[in-house]
């Protein structure tokens, strides 16, 4: 297994390099979050062990967008970004289910994805 951070700052590149400027920040910190923009959130890995060895880590990313008030439109941002990550075809997505993040500016909507176990 990579180590943590190397792991996530290879995801982080990853989605950088496949979004550009269609996102405003991708981030592992919940301080850079904010309402009225679009944010990729990289949680920390689920671990699994089947064997003495090293584990099997999953990582979900969690695409938000836009401000309470107007979540129509920011998840139509969203499902935006999740078919571009899905045309790729270089980020080995499992699934997604709805998600919400509450920052200052209060709920914003979006999606958190499952990634497929792979080595980044």
């Amino acid at each position: 297994m990579n180590g943590y951070r190397d792991q996530l700052d290879a995801i982080s590149r990853l989605l950088t390099d496949i979004l550009g400027d269609k996102v405003d920040v991708v981030t592992d910190s919940m301080a850079d979050i904010q309402a009225g923009r679009t944010s990729i959130l990289i949680d920390p890995p689920d671990l699994e062990w089947d064997r003495w060895a090293d584990p099997e880590t999953t990582w979900t990313i969690t695409v938000l967008s836009g401000v309470s008030w107007k979540q129509p439109d920011a998840l139509e941002k969203v499902f935006d970004i999740i078919g571009i990550l899905s045309d790729s075809q270089r980020v080995n997505l499992r699934k997604g289910v709805p998600a919400t993040c509450n920052v200052l500016g209060g709920e914003i909507a979006g999606y958190a994805l499952t990634l497929n176990p792979t080595d980044y």
